[in-house]
């Protein structure tokens, strides 16, 4: 059985923190997608780090079946629009 949840980071800024910090624990988590209005730094981040799926559309990241959490990494201003939107999903956040 695979207990390891399955991460959609939003924010490729501080979220290439997150991401290294989620790969220390490759047990328990592995990150599936990175969301970002700039699609060309996160397919770079996608590419250095491993991350299959790639978007720059935050309604396409909480449409994927294959994520469990979503880990918000925008700027603040817009955390209570896409936390709603992300739980209205069904994620986790």
């Amino acid at each position: 059985m695979d207990d390891k949840l399955r991460i959609g980071v939003a924010g490729s800024g501080i979220g290439r923190q997150h991401i290294q910090a989620y790969q220390t624990l490759p047990e328990r988590f592995e990150v599936v997608a990175i969301c970002d209005l700039d699609e060309a730094k996160a397919r770079t981040l996608a590419t250095a780090d491993h991350i299959p799926q790639v978007t720059a559309d935050f309604a396409e990241l909480c449409r994927m079946d294959d994520l469990d959490v979503i880990d918000i990494c925008t700027p603040s201003y817009l955390h209570f629009a896409q936390i709603r939107q992300a739980l209205e999903a069904g994620k986790y956040v």
